[in-house]
């Protein structure tokens, strides 16, 4: 999905650990996608991570089955594929 924000945050950090107020923290890193949905975080030290879709987007699924996508980073590894399947929010007027 091309321009989709993304919020990449450090398991450590109050916007990585996944708790209810984690959405309302800054995260570690926040970045859109290019024009063909591709992504890259540059900088990103040695640690665990929480991958997230950004602002007016969610999981794709319900909920309580969306994955947990959370992985590790270690020294000097590049990670290549990563997919995160999330949906644009739309606001809509309740009637």
């Amino acid at each position: 999905m091309a321009n989709a924000p993304l919020r990449l945050s450090s398991t450590q950090s109050p916007a990585g650990r996944g708790n209810r107020g984690a959405r309302l923290a800054t995260p570690d890193f926040a970045i859109s996608t290019d024009a063909a949905g591709r992504f890259a975080f540059k900088g990103v030290v040695p640690g665990e991570y929480r991958l997230e879709p950004g602002a007016g987007y969610v999981y794709a699924g319900f909920q309580r089955d969306f994955p947990r996508v959370i992985f590790t980073v270690n020294e000097g590894q590049r990670i290549r594929t990563c997919l995160l399947a999330s949906l644009r929010t739309t606001a809509a007027p309740f009637l």
